[in-house]
């Protein structure tokens, strides 16, 4: 006998040919989302767990709680359940789902009658049935045809629903890939009608657009190594960066375009003005150029006697006539202040205002609220942008985004949408030693440090633990025990250095970052061997402790290598150029400096020597984090995905051709000790999938509340 149709709101199910139906037209479903439909239904009004579910629908195949999440948010979004307030299918926390829409079978002679969900009413059994209970197959069958007629007409008039419903659906990016370390790495366009991002897998980084009306992503052509996607206002175009440049690409299919070089972008912003606000290093304002390329200009500049380092990460309000970016107070750009300024003020540096501290990636899906990230949470706050100020208590948490990265992926738009990075799996940085195809885990301790560095012997590991969003300490990691000590104590503390036993460090306090010395085994206080009235950040020292190499921001020249003698002396210029600066690295002798540049419009590795500033390029591709082999034989560094080794002859000053040593994948090149081995810092497994949230700011105003004072920061 064939099964009769299961009916609830506008929807039909077949159980016979497992088909779901609206107004007649079949709606397609993938088999296992149907299967998750079929056994709720099955046991409507009751408690389905997730292991049932699991069993009953993926049978023998080993399954995890996430393609099951994935299976009932696709179900939601064909259905337009809110689960926030659900009609259809009803979470239960810790235990599963329940299917709590009333339910109508009806026989293929169009008689049907109800299946409660809720337990029936006692009484007598015997009991003849009410007018209720003749005329409710009926009421209900006759409201199913009112609501799918309405939804129909909606849909042909082109008409929008007054307060559509929040929908939520997970979009999974391509086997074996996942978001771009170099968060965020996700962009929507202003209507909400197109997502974009940059994935990588084994062969490397490259972009993907989709629209939310298809199935299936967009590889955007010539976009490879690509980062930091944004839109255009009108959302026909993309801008990126790749190969320390920033480009534009039509997403009609033309090829891309080079606007500037940016050899270490921290995020850009397309503007109604038809101009592109932009950063090209991390240790610069935001920059401004006409969207068909020309000559930067400078749009903001950080003040460095407020302890400011950079400008990134720039926004817009819906409105156009707001910037929102991230004022860097620390060279690793985990550390800052949110700030707003009218973009007809940009370049002249009047009315920014400073919104809230510790916070990075800003975004505005309304005139009147303000979202950023920090650390691994998405909060919010009410936003006055004639004012520059956001509500006078503390930001709102609305959401946990993945924290595989120091910068959250997310994104929103004008049309009110969310979009964030999700992970099936949960991992922690985790450090190795490498020995060709050898690796040898690394004691583990309690304590993230951020640019590390090793000291000579391999033994210990320097760095910054960063957990408050506006201070940092410096830690030293044993890493053969497994335990933590902590080197300095208050403030903002950054770029730690070795020479033997000695630790050089920049800190600050309420001005520009001084270099500092300390005995990294002794309690005895630091001493502060250099002050300027610009940014000081020691990149390495020379091996017998005589001088240190650091990292000075000029405006002309950008920024520079200078020496500083530690005899007394007076600092020196050591490489400076119009172009980018960075890690460093003396060899055993202290005759040369390895260095990274971005003369060519990129980070290459290069050699000087320090006798008579002779120098010569290493790297054929993308290069940093230079280190030398114990016995000055060689300059190791990471390019992409690979750590590459090139022979330096220091007597006839040869350079011999770069080789792969070893791949690291995802994780970041630390250093190699005197034997020869490779320290790696293996970075946690990065977002997977995206979730996109529609109309997600009915729940962002639920959970602000009321809209509070604003007062001026």
């Amino acid at each position: 006998m064939p099964q009769p149709n299961l009916t609830f709101g506008p929807y039909a199910f077949d159980p016979g040919n497992r088909v779901l139906r609206r107004a007649g037209v079949e709606l397609p479903l993938p088999p296992r989302v149907l299967g998750v439909l079929e056994v709720l239904l099955s046991r409507r009004g009751a408690t389905v767990t997730r292991q049932e579910l699991m069993s009953s629908v993926w049978k023998d195949a080993f399954v995890t709680d996430t393609s099951l999440a994935e299976a009932v948010s696709a179900l939601r979004q064909v259905l337009g359940d809110d689960p926030q307030s659900p009609t259809y299918v009803q979470t239960l926390h810790r235990r599963g789902y329940r299917f709590v829409a009333p339910v109508v079978e009806a026989s293929l002679d169009g008689v049907g009658s109800a299946v409660r969900t809720a337990p029936p009413q006692t009484g007598d059994p015997g009991s003849a049935p009410s007018i209720g209970g003749h005329l409710l197959p009926w009421t209900a069958a006759a409201i199913c045809a009112v609501v799918a007629a309405a939804a129909i007409w909606q849909a042909a008039s082109g008409r929008p629903a007054e307060e559509p419903a929040v929908s939520r659906f997970v979009i999974p990016l391509a086997p074996g890939s996942r978001l771009d370390p170099r968060a965020p790495a996700l962009a929507m366009s202003s209507d909400g009608n197109t997502i974009a991002w940059s994935a990588c897998d084994a062969s490397g980084c490259r972009l993907f657009t989709r629209r939310i009306d298809r199935l299936e992503p967009e590889a955007v052509p010539g976009s490879d190594q690509a980062s930091f996607p944004f839109f255009s206002p009108d959302g026909r175009s993309l801008g990126f960066f790749a190969d320390g440049k920033l480009k534009r690409v039509s997403l009609g299919g033309a090829a891309p375009t080079v606007l500037a070089d940016a050899p270490d972008p921290r995020g850009a912003v397309w503007t109604r003005q038809r101009r592109i606000v932009f950063t090209s290093s991390a240790t610069a304002g935001l920059f401004e150029i006409p969207e068909d390329g020309g000559e930067p200009t400078q749009a903001t500049v950080p003040r460095v006697r407020d302890g400011e380092v950079a400008h990134a990460w720039p926004a817009l309000t819906p409105t156009g006539d707001v910037l929102l970016f991230t004022i860097l107070t620390s060279p690793t750009g985990t550390r800052g202040y949110l700030a707003a300024q009218a973009v007809n003020a940009l370049r002249t540096g009047d009315a920014r205002r400073t919104l809230t501290p510790g916070g990075t990636v800003p975004g505005a899906a309304t005139t009147d609220t303000v979202v950023f990230s920090r650390g691994n949470e998405l909060l919010a706050a009410w936003f006055d942008r004639q004012q520059l100020t956001i509500a006078d208590r503390a930001p709102v948490v609305v959401a946990t985004v993945s924290p595989a990265a120091a910068t959250a992926h997310f994104a929103v738009s004008a049309s009110g949408a969310l979009i964030i990075g999700g992970n099936s799996e949960a991992s922690a940085p985790e450090l190795s030693w490498m020995t060709g195809t050898h690796t040898e885990r690394v004691a583990a301790f309690d304590r993230p440090l951020n640019t590390a560095a090793l000291s000579a012997d391999g033994k210990r590991l320097a760095g910054t633990d960063e957990t408050d969003g506006t201070r940092a300490d410096i830690w030293i990691a044993d890493l053969s025990r497994g335990v933590t000590i902590r080197a300095t104590h208050g403030g903002q503390n950054a770029s730690p250095v070795w020479s033997g036993g000695t630790l050089f460090y920049a800190a600050r306090d309420g001005g520009p970052y001084d270099i500092w010395r300390k005995d990294a085994d002794s309690p005895a206080r630091a001493v502060r061997i250099h002050a300027s009235s610009t940014h000081s950040f020691p990149v390495a020292a020379t091996p017998d402790g005589s001088a240190l190499a650091f990292l000075r921001r000029d405006e002309a020249t950008r920024s520079d290598l200078w020496l500083l003698p530690l005899d007394g002396r007076p600092p020196a210029p050591l490489v400076q150029t119009p172009f980018e600066e960075g890690a460093a690295a003396f060899s055993p002798d202290g005759a040369f400096i390895a260095y990274q540049s971005s003369e060519a419009g990129r980070w290459d590795v290069y050699v000087q020597r320090r006798a008579d500033g002779k120098r010569a390029v290493i790297s054929r591709s993308a290069a940093t984090r230079p280190a030398w082999a114990a016995d000055g034989s060689a300059v190791y560094y990471q390019s992409g995905t690979d750590v590459l080794r090139a022979t330096v002859d220091g007597r006839d000053f040869r350079i011999g051709s770069p080789e792969v040593v070893t791949t690291i994948g995802g994780a970041d090149f630390l250093g190699l000790d005197a034997r020869g081995r490779l320290l790696v810092k293996r970075l946690p497994a990065q977002p997977d999938h995206v979730v996109l949230t529609l109309h997600w700011i009915r729940d962002l105003r639920d959970v602000l509340g009321p809209r509070g004072g604003l007062v001026p920061r």
